[in-house]
């Protein structure tokens, strides 16, 4: 079984859905996703069969989302509810280094609310995910995000580790990239860290 997220355009999805990452493909059925709220996502699917494995693809990059639903707000699955907290941006520090500007001008219409998922790392609270987010959140002024709690691999600890080594500490020593320098070099970082520890 072959999953795999839409990230150009395609004719099969809206692409505000494709825009917003939830444009998923298994064994060429489809699954969209649509996020109504901070807790709730509508899915649209061709075909019911791979329909547990989507929303659990999904949910791992959207750890937020407890509460799936069909069109007709049936709930098709649910998730233990993640609890919210405020945080300055300044406050919290980043485990990735640069950020992607073409995904940034995609995103920028549809983010008005921004979640971003953290862990505690040495006493510090560190973004996992979420700096494109939170690129946008500093582009457009504001002052603070909304965060909740997520597990996080060892390597967490290392990537936060080597930002802060390379003077990168917070969201706003974040450079902007053109999408083929952030694949370039975050892709070939992220590479040889894990074939390094495999």
């Amino acid at each position: 079984m072959k999953i795999e997220r839409i990230e150009v355009y395609d004719e099969r999805f809206e692409k505000s859905i494709i825009d917003q990452h939830g444009a998923y493909v298994i064994n060429d059925e489809t699954y969209a996703f649509q996020v109504l709220d901070r807790n709730t996502c509508r899915v649209t699917f061709s075909n019911i069969n791979y329909l547990n494995e989507a929303m659990e693809e999904f949910h791992f990059f959207a750890g937020h989302v407890s509460r799936f639903v069909d069109q007709k707000g049936h709930i098709l699955k649910e998730y233990e509810q993640v609890s919210f907290f405020d945080m300055r941006l300044e406050e919290i520090y980043v485990s990735q280094f640069y950020v992607n500007e073409e995904k940034v001008k995609r995103l920028l219409p549809y983010i008005d609310e921004f979640l971003i998922p953290v862990t505690k790392i040495d006493g510090k609270i560190v973004s996992l995910d979420g700096h494109t987010r939170m690129k946008i959140a500093q582009l457009k002024e504001i002052s603070h995000v909304s965060c909740y709690f997520e597990d996080a691999g060892d390597y967490a600890k290392d990537f936060m580790e080597e930002a802060q080594r390379r003077g990168i500490f917070h969201v706003f020593d974040m450079p902007l990239l053109t999408k083929q320098e952030y694949e370039e070099k975050w892709h070939r970082f992220c590479d040889d860290y894990f074939n390094r520890i495999t």
